[in-house]
């Protein structure tokens, strides 16, 4: 059931852009259409599911384990993200919490749909994976331009006086041990 999902909800994706219209129709028919309610859980730290999650319409909230207590959110998903990415591309548990901040509809393409769809479609299945790969690069680009102004000014010297510490309670001393964990060069 298609529950009035088209190939036209598909193409409002940026990491989708490279795909016809047909191409997008086919794509949907590999996917299992998924809604949830406000409040339900899409994806749970530590679990482990390969599955690429779209969501068509609706908004989620993405956390980081710790960070749901607390009400911090580190990205707002609204219709046209792609959530799961790096579980799908890599069998490893979910680094995220996603929560449904809307009823939400979701097009849920896992690996087994996605290996039969590269074995009859493979230019759908590379230009998906292309898509992925760009959001995955920018995701990557956008944790780095965080870090880099978490560790610049005061917190960069909290952070070496923590590693400071860290190696100090170690008697991590030798010089060798110092470069190997980044605390000399």
């Amino acid at each position: 059931m298609t529950h009035g999902i088209t190939a036209a909800h598909l193409a409002k994706f940026e990491s989708l852009q490279s795909l016809s219209t047909e191409e997008l129709g086919t794509l949907l028919a590999a996917c299992e259409l998924r809604i949830f309610q406000p409040g339900d859980a899409v994806l749970t730290t530590g679990q482990a599911e390969r599955a690429l999650w779209m969501l068509v319409l609706g908004s989620a909230h993405v956390t980081l384990p710790g960070q749901a207590a607390v009400g911090q959110t580190i990205l707002e998903a609204g219709p046209g993200s792609i959530l799961g990415e790096l579980s799908f591309l890599r069998a490893a548990p979910h680094s995220a919490t996603v929560t449904c901040g809307s009823a939400c509809t979701f097009a849920r393409l896992d690996r087994v749909q996605f290996d039969s769809l590269a074995a009859s479609h493979p230019a759908i299945a590379a230009k998906l994976i292309l898509g992925i790969a760009e959001l995955t690069a920018a995701r990557l680009q956008a944790a780095d331009h965080w870090m880099s102004e978490f560790l610049s000014g005061a917190e960069q010297s909290r952070f070496h006086g923590r590693a400071t510490e860290l190696r100090q309670a170690f008697a991590m001393n030798s010089p060798t041990t110092a470069v190997f964990l980044g605390l000399r060069t």
